[in-house]
This record gives structure tokens, C-alpha cells and sequence, in this order.
């Protein structure tokens, strides 16, 4: 081939990417052109559903186009994050992310099919959120020592329920360092945990606030200990997991994220819409009332905390003896 055929063919890449790039600046002037899809990592009636929920009320005033949820339970998130990564990035597709999605899983899978940096742009963080262990109201363990002296006489008998790294850790590192025989059984989804929780089926679980918040509220389980620095203002008599054992405290998060590439105008756009929701006291009040606390993040920050996450999960799982899978 010759000189020039190379320099034509050189020529010919730019322009593609240059039209590329226009069409992509025209589409994110003309954004939402078409119902926007928010892809949620559990199956409806979870936290993750609950809080999406909650947004989804406050910004869909601020946009022309419907919001459609897109449930996508499973294998911790992964399913969700892989559907995501493989989306154009028109901003026509967001993300309920969460530290296991974006922090955890890189701990437990040796082969992750997603990088939780390289392959989304991540809008903001939308709410903080601890957990709390649980146990039916049936149960004759009402205390954390109650059931770790249970598990003591019974080794093998007690077991907890789990469905994704943020429940399944706190009850991993527990074990541990209560040097107790107890038995993780995984579950797909949140709705699953709870209606064997409460038949007597598993033991207890440790669940985050929002989706503990229903069933506490109803009386038909009991919380026991909370994984805060403090007691979550809701149940300010449940004693914190750190205050029985020394330095367990696990604290989790919701953001919304997009696939990578996403136009900096929709991004921004949408940071404000979050930022403008959590400026009222109402809405404010409404989040804490369903078990989470609202966090103003800008893009920038949001990511940086992302970065930051493996720094955390790291020592948790070795702790918790977790091999990646």
C-alpha cells in the first residue's frame, strides 16, 4: 500500500470520529429523546427498588421523558452491571450501583466481567446506608449474645442468610471474631431472605436499612444489632455491632452511574436533579423514614470514592477468610 493510501485511510478514521463525537454532542442537546431506562440490581421490593423508587418520583419532573425501571436480580449485581457496561452511552441507560457492585465483587470473582472505574460514569451518590442483623420475632434469641452463646452450644446450627457481599460480610467477619460455627446459605434476593427469616427457615441476616426498614416496622422481625458507628436514628435502642465487638462497623452506599462515556451534559444535568431532591426537608425526611441518609456527592467525588473502595473491602474479606470464586 502506498504513503498516501495510508494518510487517506488516516483521514477517513478522524472524520468518522469526528462525526461520531457531533452526533454524540447533538444527542445529548436533544437528551432524554426517548424513555430512559434505570437498570435496578434486585428484584422489586428491595432496598435498591425502594430508594430508585424514591428518586425516580423527584427527577421524573425534570425530564420529557418517562423513567421505566429494568429489574436484573442476581449473581450480586453482576448481571445488572454487565447489561449496563454493554449499553450505548447516550444516557438513555442508568444504574442503581452499590459497594458490592462496585467494590466487593472485585474480592469475589477471580474473573469479574466488569471494572467498576473503567466501564461506567458514575453520576452521584444518592444515599448512605448501614445494616442491621435480624432475626424473627419468633425466635428466642432477641440479642446478638444470646445467639452467639446459641451458636456456641450448637455448632453448625445457626445459620444466616445472605444475597450480596453487604449482607454476606458482616455475618463472615462476625463469625470470625466470635470464633463460632455458623452456616451462610446464599439467596437470590432480599423478598427471599425475609419469608425464611420469619418462617424460622435461617436464623438471622443482616440486611441494610431500607430493606429491614418494612419488616421492623411490622413487627415481624427484630433487629439486634446494627453495623453503624452509631444506632440508625430509627432505632436509636439497637446496640451497634462495634460496641460487642471492636472495630466492626460496615457502612454501604447507593449511587447512580452509567455506562462509560456518557455525555458530560446529561451527567451534570442529573447530579443537579439529585442535588436539587435532597435539598428538601420532605424528601430528606422521607429518606431517613425508609432507612437511608441522603449523600450530595458531585461526579468528581462520587468517583473518587469508588476508588477508594477496594482499600475497605480488601481487609474485610481477608478477615472474613472469602476466596474469590
Amino acid at each position: 500500500m502506498k504513503r498516501t493510501d495510508w494518510r487517506f485511510d488516516l483521514r477517513s478514521v478522524l472524520c468518522a470520529l469526528s462525526l461520531g463525537a457531533a452526533a454524540l454532542a447533538a444527542n445529548a442537546a436533544d437528551w432524554p429523546s426517548r424513555p430512559i431506562k434505570l437498570v435496578v440490581p434486585s428484584a422489586p421490593g428491595g432496598g435498591a427498588d425502594t430508594l430508585a423508587r424514591l428518586y425516580v418520583n423527584q427527577i421524573q419532573g425534570d425530564l420529557t421523558q418517562p423513567i421505566v425501571m429494568d429489574y436484573k436480580p442476581g449473581a450480586g449485581g453482576v448481571l445488572a452491571a454487565q447489561s449496563v457496561k454493554s449499553t450505548v452511552p447516550d444516557g438513555h441507560t442508568l444504574f442503581i450501583t452499590n459497594t458490592s457492585i462496585l467494590g466487593a465483587n472485585l474480592f469475589l470473582y477471580k474473573s469479574l466481567t466488569y471494572d467498576p472505574v473503567a466501564d461506567f460514569t458514575h453520576i452521584g451518590m444518592i444515599a448512605a446506608s448501614g445494616s442491621v442483623a435480624l432475626v424473627s420475632a419468633k425466635s428466642s434469641m432477641k440479642s446478638l449474645p444470646a445467639l452467639i452463646a446459641h451458636a456456641r452450644e450448637n455448632p453448625g446450627k445457626v445459620s444466616f442468610g445472605y444475597y450480596a457481599s453487604s449482607s454476606r460480610i458482616p455475618a463472615e467477619v462476625l463469625k470470625a471474631r466470635a470464633g463460632v460455627d455458623i452456616l451462610g446459605v446464599p439467596y437470590k434476593n432480599i423478598t427471599q431472605i425475609t419469608t425464611d427469616l420469619m418462617g424460622g427457615q435461617i436464623s438471622f441476616a443482616f440486611l441494610d436499612y431500607g430493606s429491614a426498614a418494612a419488616a421492623i416496622g411490622a413487627s415481624t422481625l427484630v433487629p439486634i444489632a446494627d453495623t453503624g458507628t452509631r444506632p440508625f436514628p430509627l432505632w436509636p435502642d439497637v446496640p451497634t455491632l462495634s460496641s460487642m465487638y471492636d472495630g466492626l462497623v460496615f457502612g454501604g452506599f447507593y449511587g447512580l452511574s452509567a455506562p462509560k462515556g456518557t455525555p458530560k451534559a446529561v451527567v451534570d444535568q442529573l447530579a443537579k436533579s439529585i442535588a436539587k431532591a435532597q435539598a428538601q426537608p420532605a424528601f430528606r425526611a422521607q429518606m431517613q423514614k425508609l432507612g437511608y441518609l441522603p449523600v450530595n456527592m458531585t461526579p468528581q467525588q462520587f468517583t473518587d470514592a469508588v476508588k477508594a473502595l477496594p482499600e475497605r473491602w480488601g481487609p474485610w474479606m481477608k478477615a472474613a477468610g472469602i476466596e474469590p470464586q
